[in-house]
């Protein structure tokens, strides 16, 4: 990360950015879940340490550095994958955001109780989880796919 983090900085300050700016910027890169949580906690009126443990149980029991690792390994070949890439990580964290909303303003073991009722489509999850692992993954078309199938298993599970 730190090698990540300096040419971050030196791209920055070799485009005439001051060197304390560059930094702060770079900083904040890994921080953005502070935004989340801070999010969160106000639109759901929960407690920050709620908060805090719905978002990141959310993340692990998601396994979304996984999923996004996957993601960023595969090889970009134009813009327009580019773009698609950034769009679907971004999708990967308002997956995360919304399912510890829902933890936040229905109960702290939605979650759970969710990977229990949908127990076919968690282990079907964790299939595609251990094919990004082996890296038969080759494009961000599935990664589109099961973020629609876990939107609609929210939405779903919300009008139940």
């Amino acid at each position: 990360m730190k090698v990540n983090y300096d040419a971050m900085v030196a791209s920055l300050t070799d485009r005439g950015i001051p060197s304390k700016t560059a930094k702060a910027v770079c900083n904040l890169r890994y921080c953005k879940s502070v935004f989340d949580i801070l999010e969160l906690t106000v639109c759901t009126g929960s407690d920050s340490k709620d908060v805090l443990y719905a978002y990141y149980d959310a993340g692990y029991k998601l396994c979304i550095n996984d999923l996004t690792f996957g993601m960023k390994s595969i090889k970009i070949r134009d813009e327009w994958e580019r773009v698609n890439l950034e769009s679907v990580l971004i999708r990967v964290k308002l997956l995360q955001k919304d399912i510890a909303a829902h933890a936040c303003q229905k109960d702290k073991r939605w979650l759970d109780k969710l990977m229990r009722k949908e127990k076919n489509f968690f282990d079907n999850y964790q299939t595609f989880l251990q094919t990004i692992k082996d890296g038969e993954i080759d494009s961000l078309v599935p990664y589109n796919v099961i973020l629609d199938m876990f939107s609609n298993l929210i939405r779903r599970s919300d009008s139940e």
